[in-house]
């Protein structure tokens, strides 16, 4: 006899259809500011979401005179509609810097919470002196480093400029995989302050111009409720959690591991191996969640959540969202989304 599925465990189940993968593979993870790591891929009717790290690019404190918002930008159209590429589910870009035409490949991660990091290899190419210093981490708070700060003059994005930008300099030759084009560093949250920062799965494009969601409403407009990146309330299963949208991670929701008691599953929740992030190497666990999951009024079935053990932060990413038109407005603090067929 065919055993049914507890009570709010659809068979199949939502599914990221562009990203399902057929038999046994090994799955090469990677999120803000997480190194690589091998982690087996589950796969079953209802889990069709790649098991991954998690983490966030998180500052503790600065030292020295530095502001790390004092940035301007100028657009050179009412609209700015720059190319993206999240082939690898990352949201890549194409950037130059200052007189330099030749473009770099940079990840778009609304995760990090500083508005651009750097390459050492590029910092040192640009001669960026320092001008400070960081303590960073992910949200473990474990192994924190210490890490300089620099002073970019000009940063462009299509025919968006920014000036006068503070970025961190960090080691970033892991985050592309093996034939992936190399990755020079990250435009992080903090960056796109001033502007309207439109994130387009479904068109790979994204939009940037003045403008406010202030006035806007509905079941689609939420409110942003973070402070160093873009927060929203969901619901899981029918309790509220506040996630932080991470661009720079691949999966749907990862939760800390110690919310594996707190949420019902199909099924049991098991061990998926281990992620390592810039820091720390923690141990990671996976399972299919019982009921929905509604974001903004969506609702998405059968979702996997990957819980990351020692971390305190849920975070959404493109596991979810992979599909949708996302607007955010740092100033008003609301984000407005679009799911295509709503």
């Amino acid at each position: 006899m065919r055993e049914e599925p507890p009570q709010g465990c659809p068979v199949g189940g939502w599914r990221d259809t562009r990203f399902a993968r057929r038999g046994p593979r090994t799955y090469t993870g990677s999120m803000s500011a997480c190194r690589k790591i091998m982690l087996p891929l589950l796969l079953s009717a209802a889990l069709l979401v790649p098991a991954a790290p998690a983490c966030t690019t998180l500052l503790r404190s600065v030292t020295g005179a530095v502001s790390l918002s004092d940035h301007e930008s100028v657009l050179s159209d009412d609209v700015v509609v720059v190319p993206m590429d999240d082939t690898n589910r990352h949201l890549a870009v194409s950037v130059t810097f200052g007189d330099d035409p030749r473009p770099l490949r940079f990840n778009l991660d609304t995760g990090a919470s500083i508005a651009l990091t750097l390459d050492l290899e590029l910092v040192e190419r640009l001669e960026l002196p320092s001008i400070g210093t960081t303590r960073n981490g992910d949200s473990s708070g474990r192994s924190e480093r210490t890490l300089l700060l620099h002073r970019v003059d000009s940063v462009r994005l299509g025919g968006a400029e920014f000036t006068d930008v503070v970025a961190l300099g960090d080691d970033y030759r892991w985050i592309a995989g093996a034939g992936e084009e190399r990755v020079w560093g990250l435009l992080g949250w903090l960056l796109f302050k001033d502007l309207l920062l439109t994130i387009d799965h479904g068109d790979d494009r994204i939009r940037l111009e003045r403008g406010s969601l202030a006035d806007e409403s509905g079941p689609h407009v939420v409110p942003d409720l973070g402070q160093a990146g873009p927060v929203i309330a969901i619901d899981v299963g029918g309790q509220t959690l506040e996630v932080l949208i991470d661009t720079g991670t691949r999966d749907a929701l990862l939760l800390p591991g110690a919310d594996k008691q707190r949420f019902r599953h199909c099924g049991e929740v098991v061990r998926a191996g281990s992620a390592q992030t810039v820091n720390n190497v923690l141990p990671v666990w996976a399972g299919e969640l019982e009921g929905d999951v509604i974001v903004a009024g969506r609702r998405f079935p059968a979702v996997q959540a990957i819980y990351v053990e020692g971390f305190d932060r849920p975070l959404i990413g493109h596991g979810l969202l992979g599909e949708a038109r996302l607007t955010f407005d740092q100033r008003a603090r609301r984000i407005r989304f679009d799911f295509g067929e709503d």
